[in-house]
């Protein structure tokens, strides 16, 4: 097992140098604008929104940023002035989501083969824009940026707050376990099982999470929604000695020093509850104080990424590599 606080271990392990742009949260914001504006310097985003009033928005990206499609989709405000849908390849939209406005991050041969009865009346190619190689926050910060071009007058979910940074700077590789959150949680999920689950918004990012870590560290994780895991554990009887590989890692809007049962959902709270009356192993990852949905999300997604890379390297796996993908035939 590699040693978390050796620095030159750390800088031998991580050749690609995803270490150092983890630590780069001043240029997500500035990297997410040129994006766009490279966009609609070779897209007429006006038109394509024009031809599209009233009709839905088919956001199409890769399997490895799921995730990510879904807390975008989470932090629009309930009464946008349109209807945005993220294709999956489990669900039928054709019936109810065509014609429409496709949004799509992924080739446009592999979007052919995929979305055959998606009716599109125009098409936002970002296959060149985005990809699941960039830093999560990037991606989200880019994709609500591009809505936001397409109505202006959604703006609620671009109220982009400064970004908090004193508990993330603590997470670069030469802050020690100690006082480094994101090797302490690498560490406490470390050969075990992780679960990830969350309410609202969060539950994009603890798709992320598990995403992640499969595409980093190789390793296995899951991820659902509060209700989803309730079901779970209040139903299901699963053998004691599946619970003894599982850390539970709850996700939450709720600054770790004011937390309370009553400061949780009712459904938090009671699955909360649950976990430790059966003493099961979990642990509470929490925003700074007061942020809003996008700041709490950028938040989580720079945490995320952090223990993606420490969990790599305790694997001793270069997140680059992907092995496993290659057995399988995708390599891209």
């Amino acid at each position: 097992m590699l040693d978390l606080d050796d620095f030159n271990e750390l800088q031998t392990f991580d050749q690609a140098g995803l270490l150092v742009r983890a630590g780069q949260v001043d240029q997500r914001w500035p990297a997410a604008q040129r994006a766009l504006a490279n966009l609609a310097a070779t897209t007429d985003l006006a038109h394509c929104a024009a031809t599209a009033v009233g009709l839905p928005l088919v956001l199409v990206v890769p399997p490895e940023l799921m995730g990510i499609g879904r807390t975008v989709h989470a932090l629009l405000p309930p009464k946008a002035a349109f209807h945005l849908v993220q294709w999956e390849v489990d669900v039928n939209l054709s019936p109810l989501y065509t014609p429409g406005l496709l949004i799509s991050a992924v080739p446009t041969i592999t979007l052919q083969s995929i979305t055959p009865d998606i009716a599109a009346v125009s098409l936002i190619d970002l296959s060149q824009f985005v990809s699941a190689d960039q830093h999560p926050v990037q991606v989200l910060l880019f994709l609500l940026a591009l809505l936001e071009r397409l109505n202006p007058t959604l703006t609620a979910p671009l109220n982009l707050p400064q970004m908090q940074q004193p508990m993330l700077a603590n997470c670069i590789p030469d802050v020690p376990v100690a006082t480094n959150p994101a090797k302490q949680l690498a560490l406490q999920i470390f050969e075990r099982l992780p679960f990830f689950w969350a309410t609202g918004a969060l539950v994009g990012v603890a798709d992320d999470w598990r995403l992640r870590l499969l595409w980093y560290a190789e390793c296995m994780a899951w991820s659902a929604s509060t209700a989803e895991l309730v079901r779970l554990q209040a139903m299901a009887r699963l053998p004691r000695y599946w619970f003894n590989i599982v850390t539970f890692v709850h996700l939450t809007n709720v600054h770790l020093t004011k937390v309370t049962v009553h400061s949780l959902t009712p459904l938090e709270a009671n699955l909360d509850r649950l976990l430790t009356i059966r003493r099961l192993r979990s642990v509470r990852v929490s925003t700074p104080a007061d942020s809003e949905a996008v700041g709490a999300v950028w938040h989580l997604l720079e945490l995320g990424e952090w223990l993606a890379l420490y969990t790599a390297a305790l694997y001793n796996v270069e997140p680059t590599e992907r092995v496993p993908l290659q057995f399988l035939g995708d390599d891209s």
